[in-house]
């Protein structure tokens, strides 16, 4: 009921090396206040989206830095973070993670 598992890959496209659109799967016990069956799609990020190999001109900007996600679940361990890493490695707590 208290265990939080966050299961992270390092990669978005395996071929491409790509670390744009990285998935970040949450799982959390009853107690965590994790919001289970919840996809959510983050557009709101200062860094670049996934863009086609083919792709002209200035990247499209949405994701958010992973250190947005251990902001959102540092409260659960009843740690306080107002920030984690240099500036440019985070933007705040990403919201909807965690009730």
């Amino acid at each position: 009921d208290n265990t939080v598992i966050p299961y992270v890959s390092e990669l978005a496209r395996r071929l491409g090396h790509d670390q744009h659109n990285v998935p970040f799967l949450v799982f959390g016990g009853m107690n965590t206040r994790i919001q289970g069956g919840t996809f959510l799609k983050v557009t709101d990020g200062p860094l670049p989206t996934q863009t086609p190999v083919s792709f002209v001109g200035p990247a499209p900007t949405g994701n958010r830095p992973v250190n947005d996600a251990w902001l959102a679940l540092a409260p659960i361990f009843g740690v306080s973070l107002a920030s984690l890493g240099s500036p440019a490695q985070f933007t705040g707590p990403l919201p909807g993670l965690v009730a």
